[in-house]
This record gives structure tokens, sequence and C-alpha cells, in this order.
């Protein structure tokens, strides 16, 4: 049971989810399509997960919470992937 609670965020944590959340929007543009800092021109980024700005999008919101995870607390892994993922998916409807 102290697991499943361990995974509901306190209010500095769900502030962190949320600012994470509004930082990687520009990380990613910034990553994606200014020439002095983009990844596609080393050529270990431009594949796939990468070279599309939905996918930059996922890694740039999933990567700091997989970090925050291991350095803070594993709740940040499950909501890191949910707002990664609702965040992917309201770029894709905002592209329809």
């Amino acid at each position: 049971m102290e697991i499943l609670i361990s995974l509901i965020p306190s209010l500095w944590e769900f502030i962190v989810l949320l600012a994470l959340m509004f930082i990687s929007i520009p990380v990613a543009y910034v990553l994606m399509y200014n020439p002095k800092f983009t990844l596609l021109q080393i050529d270990a980024f431009n594949i796939e997960p990468f070279n599309c700005t939905k996918c930059m999008q996922f890694w740039t919101n999933l990567i700091p919470n997989i970090i925050l995870a291991y350095i803070w607390n594993p709740m940040f892994l499950l909501w890191g992937l949910i707002t990664a993922s609702a965040l992917t998916y309201s770029v894709i409807r905002s592209y329809k």
C-alpha cells in the first residue's frame, strides 16, 4: 500500500511535473529548428524517434522525468509517461 501512496505526487512534485511539461515545448522546438542547437545535425539523432516534432516533444518531456525518477522519486517515471503522452497527443491533435 505504501508503494501506491508514493505514486501520488505532492504539491512540489506536481509543480515540477507541470513545469517540465511546459518547458519541454520550447526545448523541443529549439532542438528541432534552431540551426545552432539542432540535434538533427548529429547523425545519431537523425533517426526516426527524434526527427519529427511529435516524437521530439515526447522525448524532451520524458527524459528529464526519467532522470528525476532516478534521483528523487520513482513517481516521476509514471507521471512523466502520462504527461509526455498527453502532451504528445495534444500536439498531434493540434496538427489536424
